[in-house]
């Protein structure tokens, strides 16, 4: 009796690792058959910032919309999707509150000046050209882990 109390528990325990990693899902392991993630970047901060940004394009290739839900990662205490705004003539950046909704077909691009994911609270320094697993939860689709390098993004010049 006391081998199937045992074989018992660690089936439990087995199943439920299982079930657990059923629900987060790479986006490799999608064969590119409802969404596609391109050039995801995360911008490379010094040590000392504990604030930095991300972005991507996010290209809908199913059949219906797709919902963006949120964004989530580990590498911050907070992680969320922002949008620049100007209002009367000054650019003020703000919190996404609704899901984003890139209808089929489409694409969303995260860009600097634009949408984009804000890490808020860096939990550690971030080390160039390495790659940073951030979570994109979508309605029908669940949660997806991308890789995001993180890069030094320079300047654009503007000719006067």
């Amino acid at each position: 009796n006391n081998f199937k109390v045992y074989y018992m528990r660690i089936f439990l325990v087995m199943f439920l690792i299982v079930t657990f990693f059923s629900q987060v899902t790479f986006a490799n392991d999608l064969k590119n058959k409802y969404i596609k993630f391109h050039n995801p970047t995360i911008k490379f901060v010094k040590s000392n910032h504990k604030v930095t940004s991300g972005y991507l394009t996010i290209e809908n290739i199913g059949e219906g919309n797709l919902i963006l839900k949120s964004v989530s990662s580990n590498i911050s205490e907070n992680t969320e999707i922002h949008d620049m705004k100007i209002e009367q003539d000054i650019m003020k950046m703000e919190k996404i509150k609704n899901p984003i909704i890139i209808p089929k077909g489409k694409k969303i691009i995260f860009k600097p000046g634009g949408l984009h994911i804000m890490f808020i609270k860096l939990k550690n320094n971030l080390m160039l050209n390495e790659k940073e697993i951030v979570i994109f939860e979508f309605e029908k689709h669940g949660k997806i882990e991308i890789f995001m390098k993180v890069k030094k993004l320079g300047m654009k010049k503007h000719k006067h």
